[in-house]
């Protein structure tokens, strides 16, 4: 997707890909695939919240949605730096952030590299939830610029 998509166009585009939907930000489990293995995580009030952001933050820096992806975008949003009230969502992040370090270091280490040179959306999100209609008005390349991702 270029710089010039809309963020709401592409989280559409993200659901598609993925067979996700709008209903993972309301309903109190989640659906969790680690290669064939399947699970479910409560979906509490916090992670509910954090999971609007989370996602356009895979859409902003392209990591996918695999073990790999998750560890990645763990790496970047511990390292982007993300507020307390998301406990649940820092502790789903370094777990996948640890058991992705395993297929691909390099890879986990670089997403976090990028993640100390970038902001991240919580911060406003926490402050303002309303805020998110906003994030979904913007382009790709607006958002990039302003939270400085910088992709390779």
């Amino acid at each position: 997707m270029g710089d010039s998509t809309l963020l709401s166009v592409a989280l559409q585009h993200y659901f598609d890909q993925n067979g996700f939907s709008e209903k993972a930000y309301t309903e109190n489990f989640s659906r969790i695939h680690i290669g064939p293995i399947h699970y479910y995580i409560p979906n509490t009030p916090g992670r509910k919240q954090a999971l609007r952001v989370h996602d356009l933050h895979h859409i902003l820096n392209e990591y996918g949605t695999d073990l790999l992806g998750e560890g990645e975008i763990g790496a970047w949003e511990i390292a982007s730096g993300v507020p307390l009230i998301y406990g649940y969502g820092l502790f789903l992040n370094a777990s996948a952030l640890i058991a992705s370090l395993f297929l691909n270091p390099k890879r986990i280490f670089k997403a976090y590299l990028r993640g100390r040179k970038s902001k991240n959306l919580y911060g406003d999100f926490s402050k303002n939830p309303a805020q998110y209609d906003e994030f979904l008005k913007a382009t790709l390349g607006e958002t990039r610029k302003k939270l400085g991702i910088v992709l390779n």
